[in-house]
């Protein structure tokens, strides 16, 4: 038993320095780094200082475009909306004429027909009277003719009626 203790033994101390030996190329072959430079506390506020004031300019030239641009939209915004105005305004006075068109051509052919409507009217009157003419006249010869001279004397007063009826309708 004590055999083998001693050959585990004997293993683990050529692990050792073989990790050892290792261990030591390896830094043989590392590149020293060189070691961290210290600023002094002046340094590093006026660092900082140029820096903040650079950041400062950026920001600033940032926000000037962004205004320049707001300006630029509310510039185009307002002509979008003149344009979109004057289009309105421009439909708006055509529909007007296009109604007082409408308008205008209603009233034509009313007074068109209403001059018919007068023509009709009078042409109907013409007619009616031109009728009451003839029925009158025909009336009367028809009694004139159909009476003689006695009965003529004796209806005087109604056939003075009928003239004047006669005479009117002429």
């Amino acid at each position: 038993y004590a055999d083998r203790l001693d050959q585990e033994e004997k293993r683990r101390e050529q692990y050792t320095q073989q990790r050892q030996a290792n261990m030591e190329a390896r830094v043989g072959k590392a590149v020293a780094k060189p070691g961290r430079l210290y600023m002094d506390d002046e340094m590093v506020a006026m660092y900082q200082e140029k820096y903040n004031r650079e950041q400062d300019e950026v920001n600033s030239q940032r926000q000037k475009r962004v205004e320049e641009s707001n300006i630029e939209m509310r510039r185009m915004l307002a002509m979008q909306i003149k344009e979109k105005q004057m289009r309105k305004q421009q439909e708006a006075e055509r529909e007007k004429q296009r109604v007082s068109t409408f308008l205008q051509e209603v009233k034509d052919l009313e007074e068109k027909d209403a001059r018919k409507q007068g023509k009709l009217a009078e042409m109907r009157l013409k007619h009616k009277l031109d009728l009451e003419a003839q029925m009158a006249e025909n009336f009367r010869r028809k009694f004139e003719q159909s009476m003689s001279d006695t009965e003529k004397s004796i209806n005087r007063k109604l056939l003075s009626k009928a003239q004047s009826f006669a005479g009117g309708a002429e």
